[in-house]
């Protein structure tokens, strides 16, 4: 079966002339039907982002601990000898 058989027996007949006439929309109200269906997909994008890091978020809480525990060891060790910043003149403490 080629691909335009195909075409045909799922979307059908081609509409003539005549009818398709009758069955555009003018821009004005085009604009009115199809802005707000763009405008309801770009809502439910944004709450389905936030879903998933939701659960994202709730899925690395059991890290969260392990993971602090380490920058707060690592804060104390860099805290107690001071961040140095190399320059041709030397290091300069912090």
């Amino acid at each position: 079966m080629r691909i335009s058989q195909l075409k045909r027996l799922l979307v059908g007949t081609r509409m003539p002339l005549a009818y398709a006439e009758h069955e555009r929309l003018s821009k004005t109200t085009a604009l009115a039907v199809f802005s707000s269906d763009a405008l309801s997909s770009v809502a439910y994008a944004t709450e389905e982002i936030l879903l998933i890091l939701v659960l994202a978020a709730t899925a690395a809480a059991h890290v969260a601990v392990p993971v602090s525990v380490v920058i707060a060891s690592l804060e104390t060790r860099i805290g107690k000898r001071g961040p140095a910043i190399a320059t041709s003149a030397g290091p300069i403490k912090m």
